[in-house]
């Protein structure tokens, strides 16, 4: 492509530019005449890759522009903006940032270390958000600013997480800020796109990860440099929020010819297509060389990996025969099947110790059965009895009809025998309960259980140790190997996978059941056990099937089941347990992934999860012995992961189980069995994540806790209810004046009992949770309770990504989504005990409209966060008989804040605190359980209360028609 100018005086910022594509482009806009910042880390050689900025920087001079080279590592805010800050001072400006840095590990989850993991993440999705920011105030000062990602289109079909999850995870954080940013800056005319390489891009990176062979396929950087300067060339005005493929951009401008970019012309044709586009990974496969990282595509040559279904069950059957199953059978089979596994296959089992093969039998068949491979294998799994598929014509039969028959029994004795006998099993949290569980059902087959937990020695209210389950291990008939792991630590994970091996050869099946459990609402959940309850859920069970998945491969029976539910994303699945269900479902996540990234190395990756409460001693530790008559036990969800496990591997994968259907399609119907309390059979406890019946509520008196209540809208919340004689806790910080902002704590208390309220005021900054629950526990020992807590306080600040410094961040999210989930946590044991409870935020509605991101990302995502608070808690506290719902105004509010921020321009075209005020005092006085987990607006809620005429609200009622809607209500964007 030939340059045109366009870019001459023009300073480009450009991450990776030392190498590669980052270096193309910097040298394509070189040619006419641009400054470049080559922002990298190489400022030394690399051992395997050749240049560094300096050198980048002379070439970059020697075609005709000038270079700035400075040393960055994107993952470090200071490097990146000391370099922005040299950029200014030496080319007065930034124009255009090309965010090309990028950690790369193009590798399954097994060779995905931790620390590779955190990198790509870092230096990918975080490091190009923070480039764009640093540099985002001088694009704005730019008449041609341009962000421009090296970046995929935002594709979510499961093949491209497989086989490099994490690099997956972090290169779409990189398109995710350009589906933002385009949005929030296209006001300041400033482009934000994605370009990305239809094909394979030859660079010595690339070389390096796959070898010299892979130039034969590939194009050459400078297809990239040439789409980018095109892009780069526009009016942004004229192309923002795109993501674009570089032969496509080149198409546009008049450039169809492109075997000029192919490294070996003669194979411009047959390139290796580039991930993340809309084409099967198994047309990578032909290309890859080896170690390249389309080669992880790759079926295996040979065995049970690269087999069908029903090859793979001649392998299992193949394995078993004996000379008793031949003496008892007496038969030869010719099997012709047809459909998506056409072909013909043989069962010798009238000569020696039985043959099964592919094609004709080495001795005539006594009879030949004909059928689908669908029903085939159904047949062979236990599905379908021989004899109902004859008699539904599934199955076509000629020769002996009679020995054709002997299948049937066949059939059961080869499906009881399709077992764990001899495989390995590790177990995390097999302790007790369901690994335990588990953990015996598969030592009655003779299995290997490796028994990984923590419970080295007693615990002081849980029964059981690993030495102890081992002994239970090994009494009924499996051999045990007991280790003590905390599935957080990476070395403990690792040596017990070692030693496993070394013990017993192998591992064939990850059970992941160790968990950190708090069945608890909100408030009785420290973030300590927040932390924990993620660790060893999500991370612990990545980390356990990543050490182990090695092991796997190798095994003909590989199978990871996690003991996690299926992924409801509907509010009533996080009632009563936010945070462990945030923390199982990560665990249901890896199920997701994993078993398409493995499904080729046929390793079955499921999900199971009990229907009913499953009785254990754990249970018994968080609900009490009240939940034992009417629960079952842990043999149900040992019995449904046993026949998951018995199942050919790779046959099923991806799958959410629930325990009572995996059994019912092993033909078990009656679950009395597993009912701790037979009588109780038909009325167990249902497990959580399934509904249970709503409770309805009743009205009594208040006091209300009320955060940000020295001023506006809380304060006039709490004259409000003062006027009915409420008890009014003000929690606020202004204990003193504030210089710009009238009232504080206690002038708002004069006023909340000159108007007949009781008053508390508390001095409380939301952040701090010592001084939060400080203030509840005065506010109980003042009223004696604590009935309604509206979340008032915010932090705001309506600032564009650019201007909002991590402190401010930091804050808005600690104030607003914070603040009102500490406040509501240490006030909800005493909501519990009131029979008016409510808990009222001041957020908006959950609109996603990308406009009420754009130039306030940060605090609408901490304002959001009050929202999502009452998303989960309404439903998890609505048979606690507490109401939960957010409150927001249709149009602009003015207090003393807003006019510090806004000004007094804002006057005429706003209302009085007093209509939020007059609507929260409705939405208080219904009860609670007709009206929860809804997002009000103001006006709308006086409406349904009668109140018709807003004019009495308005601050210059001459303008009640013409006033400034609110941001995130879903009208006209806001005038602000």
């Amino acid at each position: 492509m030939i340059n045109t100018g366009k870019l001459a005086g023009r300073t480009l910022f450009i991450t990776g530019a030392s190498r590669g594509i980052g270096k193309a482009i910097a040298l394509k806009a070189a040619q006419d005449g641009a400054n470049i910042v080559v922002a990298a880390k190489t400022a030394d050689p690399h051992p395997k890759l050749p240049g560094t900025i300096y050198t980048a920087a002379k070439e970059i001079e020697a075609v005709g522009g000038k270079a700035l080279p400075c040393v960055v590592d994107v993952r470090d805010e200071g490097a990146v903006r000391t370099a922005v800050q040299n950029a200014v001072a030496k080319f007065g400006g930034i124009d255009i940032v090309i965010n090309n840095a990028s950690a790369i590990s193009l590798t399954p989850t097994e060779q995905t270390d931790m620390k590779r993991y955190d990198l790509m993440h870092q230096i990918n999705s975080r490091g190009t958000f923070l480039v764009s920011k640093e540099c985002i105030p001088y694009l704005r000062k730019s008449n041609h600013a341009h962000i421009l990602n090296i970046s995929p289109p935002l594709n979510m079909a499961p093949h491209w997480f497989s086989n490099h999850v994490a690099y997956t995870m972090a290169k779409y954080g990189m398109s995710m800020c350009v589906l933002g940013m385009a949005k929030e800056l296209e006001s300041a005319n400033i482009a934000v796109n994605a370009l990305w390489p239809r094909t394979a891009i030859h660079t010595a990176a690339m070389e390096m990860l796959t070898g010299k062979e892979s130039d034969q396929f590939s194009r050459k950087p400078e297809i990239m440099a040439d789409a980018a300067y095109a892009i780069l060339s526009k009016e942004p005005r004229l192309v923002t929020g795109k993501f674009l493929i570089d032969d496509e951009v080149l198409q546009a401008e008049g450039i169809t010819d492109v075997k000029q970019y192919a490294c070996v012309p003669e194979n411009a044709d047959k390139l290796m297509p580039d991930f993340f586009l809309d084409v099967e990974p198994e047309k990578l496969v032909e290309f890859a060389a080896e170690g390249s990282h389309a080669a992880a595509l790759k079926k295996p040559a040979g065995g049970a990996a690269s087999a069908g279904k029903i090859e793979g069950l001649f392998l299992k059957i193949e394995s078993l025969l004996s000379e008793e199953i031949v003496r008892k059978t007496d038969a030869v089979y010719e099997f012709k099947v047809k459909g998506e596994e056409a072909g013909t296959w043989f069962a010798d089992l009238k000569n020696g110790t039985g043959k099964v093969g592919k094609g004709t039998p080495p001795a005539s068949a006594d009879a030949v059965l004909t059928m689908d491979s669908k029903h085939f294998f159904d047949m062979f799994t236990g599905k379908l009895k021989p004899a109902n598929a004859f008699m539904t014509g599934k199955l076509k039969i000629s020769g002996d009809l009679q020995k054709a028959m002997k299948l049937e029994k066949l059939m059961g004795g080869l499906k009881s025998k399709l077992k764990l006998a001899g495989l390995t099993l590790f177990i995390t949290g097999a302790s007790r309960g369901i690994g335990k569980a588990i953990a015996i059902k598969a030592a009655r087959d003779g299995a290997n259980i490796v028994l990984a937990a923590k419970t080295a020695e007693p615990h002081p209210k849980l029964p059981g140790t690993i030495y102890s389950a081992a002994a239970e291990v090994e009494a009924a008939g499996g051999k045990a190997l007991p280790c003590i792991v905390d599935v957080r630590s990476e070395e403990a994970v690792r040596a017990a996978v070692q030693k496993a091996v070394q013990t017993f050869g192998g591992i064939d099946i990850v059970i992941n059941n160790a968990s950190a459990i708090s069945l608890t609402p909100t408030e009785e959940t420290d973030m300590k056990r927040y932390d924990l309850m993620h660790n060893i859920n999500t991370r612990g069970t990545f980390l356990v099937s990543k050490e182990c998945l090695p092991y796997l491969r190798k095994s003909k029976h590989a199978h990871i089941l996690n003991i996690s539910p299926p992924l409801y994303m509907q509010p009533d699945w996080f009632s009563n347990h936010v945070a462990y269900t945030m923390a199982k479902y990560g665990m249901s996540m890896c199920v997701l992934g994993m078993a398409r990234e493995f499904e080729n190395a046929s390793i079955s990756v499921n999900a199971l999860w009990p229907r009913m409460i499953v009785y254990t001693a754990a249970v018994e530790m968080l609900r009490g012995q009240e939940s034992f008559p009417f629960s079952r036990k842990p043999e149900i969800m040992a019995d449904a992961a046993y026949a998951i496990l018995s199942r050919a591997p790779g046959v099923c994968s991806g799958k959410f189980y629930m325990d009572e259907e995996v059994l019912e399609e092993e033909g078990i119907t009656d679950f009395a069995q597993y009912a701790n309390v037979e009588g109780n059979a038909i009325i167990p406890t249902p497990s959580i994540f399934v509904k249970g019946n709503k409770s309805k509520l009743k009205l009594a008196g208040v006091t209300l806790f009320i955060t940000g209540a020295s001023r506006g809208i809380g304060k006039a919340i709490a004259i409000k209810a003062a006027r009915d004689g409420a008890n009014i806790v003000l929690a606020a910080k202004t204990a003193e004046a504030h210089p710009k902002l009238p009232g504080t704590i206690y002038s708002a208390a004069a006023e909340v009992e000159a108007a007949g309220g009781k008053a508390l005021p508390c001095i409380v900054d939301v952040r701090s949770e010592e001084a939060v629950r400080a203030a509840v526990q005065k506010a109980v020992q003042t009223f004696g309770g604590i009935d309604i807590v509206v979340n008032n306080a915010s932090a705001i600040s309506l600032t564009p990504t650019e201007e909002t410094d991590m402190k401010r961040y930091d804050l808005m999210h600690n104030i607003n989504t914070r603040g009102t989930f500490l406040v509501s946590k240490e006030c909800l044991p005493y909501l519990r005990k009131s029979k008016h409870a409510h808990i009222l935020n001041i957020s908006p509605p959950l609109n996603m409209e990308p406009h009420w991101f754009g130039n306030h990302v940060a605090y609408t995502m901490a304002k959001y966060g009050m929202s999502m608070c009452v998303l989960g808690m309404a439903r998890e506290y609505e048979n606690a008989k507490i109401s939960v719902n957010a409150l927001w105004p249709r149009t602009i509010i003015f207090t003393a804040a807003v006019e510090m921020l806004h000004g007094q321009e804002g006057y005429p075209f706003s209302r009085k605190p007093d209509i939020m005020a007059d609507a929260a005092y409705a939405v208080l006085c219904r009860t609670p359980g007709r009206s929860s987990g809804n997002f009000f607006i103001d006006d709308e809620v006086l409406a349904e209360e009668g109140i018709t005429d807003f004019t009495q609200y308005a601050c210059v009622p001459e303008n009640a028609n013409i006033l400034t809607p609110d941001i995130f209500v879903n009208e006209k964007k806001s005038k602000l």
